[in-house]
């Protein structure tokens, strides 16, 4: 979740089928394009740098329609290659490669049933996540919440409030603050235990969710509809 891939120039995150490189669905999202893996045996995700103008359009509405049938070409910027499937996948993943595509003349049997489900999970898991990432906004105190709430935990962590033992870090930011050490200490736990545990609990969730969507085909109709409101629930009741 709140991801940055999708922020650099040019690259393209798909779900992408090992045996005949085909594109199974585009996400903009690592986290959602991770969680789709486990839903597909033999898929692995890609990050592309796509650069020719004609696979960029193609590519902009290849989630729209499952009939559409690309595969990738490691290393190609040409539409016009041959596509090889020896492909090295430990030299292919997160790290953004060009690429060229390749329209698949001749798809495999259940290509097509196998690209609207990852259509449909990857639609849902990213609406799922962007509730994740609104309730996760709750938590956010400032820009420097990164830094802040693990550093912050680990100094809290060595306090003994009982013994009045507190680190140099909680007597700064009593200083800083215009509180005694007792009363930044109590902040500061109160600020990053809220952090963590709401953290935690949107971590459980979506892994929960993940496994949820990924055992769905959505081929019926109403069932992502229903999948998200379920979601939309479960995070009202249980944050």
């Amino acid at each position: 979740m709140l991801d940055t891939f999708s922020t650099r120039k040019n690259v393209t995150m798909m779900l992408v089928n090992k045996d005949d490189l085909g594109i199974l669905t585009i996400s903009s999202s690592v986290s959602v394009l991770n969680a789709l893996v486990g839903g597909f045996d033999n898929s692995v995700p890609v990050l592309g740098r796509i650069t020719n103008p004609d696979a960029l359009k193609a590519l902009r509405t290849y989630n729209q329609s499952a009939s559409q049938a690309i595969s990738i070409n490691i290393g190609l910027d040409d539409l016009t290659q041959e596509i090889d499937p020896e492909v090295n996948w430990d030299t292919v993943g997160l790290t953004p490669i060009t690429f060229g595509l390749q329209t698949i003349q001749e798809k495999e049997e259940g290509f097509v049933k196998k690209r609207k489900i990852a259509n449909r999970r990857q639609n849902v898991l990213s609406q799922i996540e962007s509730k994740l990432e609104r309730y996760a906004s709750r938590i956010i105190n400032s820009s420097l919440d990164d830094i802040f709430i693990p550093y912050m935990s680990d100094e809290i962590s060595k306090c003994d409030p009982e013994k009045d033992q507190y680190t140099n870090a909680v007597a700064e930011w009593a200083v800083a603050s215009g509180l005694d050490v007792k009363q930044a200490y109590n902040e500061c736990n109160m600020i990053t235990s809220s952090a963590n545990i709401t953290a935690m609990r949107l971590h459980a969730h979506w892994t929960f969710f993940v496994n949820q969507v990924n055992k769905l085909d959505f081929l019926t109709d109403g069932v992502v509809e229903k999948v998200i409101a379920d979601a939309e629930l479960r995070l009202r009741s249980g944050l």
